[in-house]
């Protein structure tokens, strides 16, 4: 195992990645470079590192694995189609439990009302019902209201969206989120979006 370690002009440490060139008697397996771990917590602290990791010699492939699907490194190549993604899995599972203590402990990038309701809970029926969530960049709002909602869905869709890299629309496509009027679904999208998604290169 290498590591690789960068520092910002400062000689403060902004990056951190661990690889390895391993061994192999078959021709056809030597040459690859396999990165076991990278973090950065600046863009360019990411683009120097990558730049060096994807330079060695006699290198025919870099197979870096758990990384984010939106990775950058894409758009750094001068073929952005040499990078592939060859296998996908979640590492992340989110339930929530307290529905207006969740949804007003996130932060939030934009101004917005959205009226929802939660149909069954049958782990935490104190969820079920119809809520009103107003958010903005200074806080959060949830209460229950006697309003017609904006759309339905089950709680396991509101914890989809919850971290913010969910798309709304992908939801109701599948028949998980049922809206009522016709903007609904990207008003939601809006509301829980978040660019860059919560998984990326540039935090810890």
């Amino acid at each position: 195992m290498r590591y690789l370690l960068h520092r910002d002009v400062d000689g403060n440490l902004d990056g951190v990645a661990n690889f390895r060139l391993p061994w192999s008697p078959l021709p056809e397996h030597t040459g690859t470079l396999v990165v076991e771990g990278f973090q950065a917590s600046t863009p360019e602290a990411y683009r120097a590192m990558w730049m060096l990791l994807t330079d060695f010699d006699l290198t025919r492939k870099i197979v870096a694995p758990s990384r984010p699907t939106d990775e950058p490194l894409r758009w750094m190549l001068r073929n952005p189609r040499a990078m592939r993604i060859t296998r996908q899995s979640d590492n992340l599972w989110l339930r929530i439990l307290d529905l207006p203590g969740a949804l007003t402990a996130r932060a939030y990038d934009t101004t917005a009302e959205l009226t929802f309701a939660i149909e069954d809970d049958s782990m935490c029926p104190h969820n079920v019902g119809v809520w009103r969530l107003a958010v903005s960049p200074e806080g959060a709002t949830c209460t229950r209201t006697d309003m017609r909602p904006d759309l339905t869905m089950d709680i396991q869709s509101l914890s989809s969206l919850y971290l913010g890299g969910m798309s709304a629309a992908v939801l109701a496509g599948a028949g998980r989120i049922r809206p009522h009027r016709l903007s609904a679904v990207t008003d939601t999208a809006r509301v829980f979006r978040v660019d860059p998604e919560p998984f990326n290169s540039f935090g810890f």
